[in-house]
């Protein structure tokens, strides 16, 4: 049932102003995440430890899956 409502979704007077803004804006977060990927992992690991430093709760086993979504690699 969920999937029927987000297809619908560009259809809706809302979908249809959001859909083309949201499908520019990605190309938006491909440079950022582009030059990320040339770092080092040492440095790529240190930022996203800093970013996480003030979620006591999370656990710090998800440094590295996090690190590895930086990659850039799609396969």
């Amino acid at each position: 049932m969920l999937f029927p409502t987000i297809e619908r979704m560009a259809q809706t007077p809302q979908g249809h102003i959001m859909t083309p803004a949201l499908c520019h804006m990605r190309y938006i977060a491909y440079l950022p995440l582009f030059l990320l990927s040339l770092l080092p992992e040492r440095l790529k690991t240190a930022l996203v430890k800093l970013a996480f430093c003030r979620i006591h709760s999370l656990d710090s086993t998800v440094v590295a899956p996090t690190v590895g979504l930086l990659n850039g690699d799609c396969a």
